[in-house]
């Protein structure tokens, strides 16, 4: 039988998850940003593209939060937390197959659909988690933001030197 444990240690465990969660997400984002270069210049791709290619990402992201952040609700929390982070990883792996691609049109616009589709995961795992988090600590709503939103500048700050280790 496991020990009872107080609300108060629940709703730690449940942000600290969270948080951990969003570091993981800043990586997972950053990644895929950091080798494209590399892998874009050895099939003719042009910097401009590259830099369009990383910029669909974060486009997704705003396009899609507003549309989420008013359909995300207590209901259907989990399921946007889950799908987002399917939708993030399955993307993030299909992205690091695309460099079997030879043609590079093909190469460029499969990465924009695959790097705005990551987006779109990463929108629906910060819309729900914003829900749950705030829903633990109502009173603590501006706290809980700016913790959020540390975690996931973290997780993108490290992820790029983490993939020049690679």
């Amino acid at each position: 039988m496991l020990p009872k444990t107080s609300e108060s240690v629940k709703r730690f465990l449940a942000l600290t998850l969270h948080l951990t969660a969003l570091f993981a997400e800043g990586i997972n984002n950053r990644v895929p940003g950091s080798i494209l270069p590399t892998e874009a210049s050895s099939k003719g791709v042009s910097q401009t593209e590259v830099g369009i290619i990383n910029s669909v990402f974060n486009l997704s992201r705003c396009i899609c939060a507003i549309p989420l952040l008013t359909v995300v609700n207590p209901k259907t929390t989990k399921l946007f937390y889950v799908l987002g982070h399917f939708t993030a990883g399955a993307f993030c792996f299909i992205f690091g197959e695309l460099i079997k691609i030879q043609s590079s049109d093909a190469f460029v616009w499969t990465c924009i659909m695959t790097r705005f589709a990551m987006g779109l995961g990463t929108s629906m795992i910060w819309a729900s988690m914003t829900s749950l988090a705030l829903l633990l600590y109502p009173k603590n709503q501006g706290t809980i933001l700016a913790l959020l939103q540390l975690a996931i500048a973290l997780g993108e700050t490290v992820g790029s030197p983490l993939t020049s280790l690679l």
